[in-house]
């Protein structure tokens, strides 16, 4: 079996971009890092409280102890008083609980105070006194049951047992006191912990809130940013929808008026078309005054010439009087704001339009009107190619006809060449048969040419053979 090797590969970034834009990321980063920051800040400030609290608490559990004990010295004395004055048992009742919670309490005090050796050395004291004041109180008890109740009052005249219960009263305020120190200190820590507390949840609550809002704010942007692209989209691919097909320029003209004048909500508009000469000529017009506006313009001739000259949106806020004014049955007005926008593709403009509205415009449709230019641009560019194209086709048309006519006079032209060549042949022919007529002729000519040379040679032999004779009869006459 072929072990699988996992080969590591590092990390690359999605082909499909980041989950999240940076910005955005970030943000919510520092939101995560806020509310952790706050978390531990409320934990601790609730921490601390929640300490203040449990020392007020404790500190309040020592009161109380401490006054119990105090209660149940004077519960103990009080039954004691009672028996000794009446002699009646039941009057001992307090006394006989007092005695048997005493240690009880002492113990709970004792283990309240286990962190604090003032307290405690205090506590051993209080204890010390209380063992002696209720020894003294047994010791007057028995007495009155021994029935010597004169030796029992003169043990509680001795004022021992008041200076016990003074000493015990003593030594408890002293550790009441601080303890309510202790208690007075602890509030205000706990206060303070409390007030930290509310502030960190306030202050966290309150950042929170913060970046909330902001997140909101991004977010209502974000959407808002994606609604005017998406509106934008729209535009531009019903304007592309306008301008397909075969059109000749004032169809194309009015389609893309009427659609822009609609989808921007404006209430006027005119487009003008370039020319050969450089003007631009109005074609199309939308809820305009054709007595107010031009036919022709110029480059640089008013706000549209110069829109065309520099090839840039103009947003004019404003509209100068009587300017691009729009009139109906019930009267004449003119409109707030213009957006005057070329249709230009490879630097060329080849047409402007012009958009009259009683609204204030926004960002969103000055950014349609200057991403439809190359649109319109390039209609309008194919368009005119297109007419130029149909006269091109009709001027060929025209020059096919021509030709053919011409043709057809060729061709006749041709039948009578035709016949005159079939004259010229038959005289070609005559001229050959004459021809070969004068050759013959010419040749008997020659042969009779030769024999007239060979005569006249024949004649100037006889005429030098006479010459010589007549020498010869000359010398012979000597």
């Amino acid at each position: 079996m072929t072990p699988i090797v996992h080969v590591f590969r590092p990390s690359r970034p999605s082909r499909f971009g980041p989950v999240l834009p940076t910005s955005t990321l970030i943000g919510f980063w520092i939101a995560i890092a806020a509310v952790v920051v706050i978390a531990v800040l409320s934990f601790a400030a609730l921490q601390g409280s929640q300490g203040s609290a449990r020392g007020v608490t404790h500190t309040l559990q020592v009161v109380e102890q401490l006054q119990s004990v105090l209660s149940t010295m004077k519960d103990a004395e009080t039954g004691q008083r009672g028996f000794l004055l009446t002699g009646d048992e039941n009057y001992l009742l307090p006394y006989t609980n007092a005695r048997a919670a005493l240690s009880a309490e002492l113990d709970a005090a004792r283990s309240l105070l286990s962190g604090n050796a003032a307290q405690q050395s205090r506590l051993r004291s209080l204890e010390q006194l209380c063992a002696d004041k209720m020894a003294e109180l047994a010791q007057t008890i028995a007495m009155r049951r021994k029935g010597d109740s004169t030796a029992a009052v003169a043990e509680v005249r001795t004022d021992r047992g008041r200076e016990l219960m003074e000493g015990i009263r003593t030594v408890a305020a002293e550790m009441l006191a601080e303890e309510r120190r202790t208690l007075a200190a602890r509030q205000t820590d706990w206060l303070g912990a409390a007030r930290t507390s509310s502030l960190v949840t306030l202050g966290g609550a309150v950042l929170l809130l913060l970046f909330i809002i902001a997140a909101a704010l991004r977010a209502s942007r974000d959407y808002r940013a994606r609604q005017i692209q998406g509106w934008i989209r729209i535009g531009q691919m019903g304007l592309s929808e306008k301008v397909q097909g075969e059109q000749r320029l004032e169809t194309l003209a009015e389609g893309v008026l009427r659609f822009l004048a609609e989808y921007l909500e404006a209430q006027t508009g005119a487009v003008y078309l370039a020319e050969n000469d450089g003007s631009f000529r109005r074609c199309a017009g939308y809820a305009v005054d054709e007595t107010a506006a031009p036919a022709v313009l110029r480059p640089g001739d008013g706000l549209l010439g110069q829109a065309a000259k520099e090839n840039r949106v103009l947003h004019v806020q404003e509209v100068p009087e009587g300017y691009l004014a729009v009139r109906s049955s019930l009267g004449r007005s003119k409109p707030i704001e213009l957006l005057i926008a070329p249709a230009a593709v490879d630097g060329m403009v080849h047409g402007v339009i012009e958009l009259g509205f009683f609204r204030h415009l926004e960002a969103a449709d000055h950014e349609l009107m200057s991403r439809i230019s190359e649109i319109l641009g390039i209609a309008v560019r194919s368009s005119k190619d297109r007419t130029r194209l149909e006269e091109l086709l009709e001027e060929t048309q025209r020059q096919a006809e021509e030709l053919q006519t011409q043709q057809e006079e060729l061709r006749v032209s041709n039948e009578e060449l035709e016949v005159q060549a079939q004259s010229l042949r038959e005289s070609q022919l005559q001229m050959q048969n004459q021809q070969a007529e004068l050759e013959q002729t010419n040749s008997q000519l020659e042969e009779q040419a030769q024999i007239l040379e060979h005569q006249k040679d024949e004649l100037s032999a006889a005429q030098t053979v006479l010459g010589q004779k007549a020498s010869d009869l000359e010398r012979a006459n000597q």
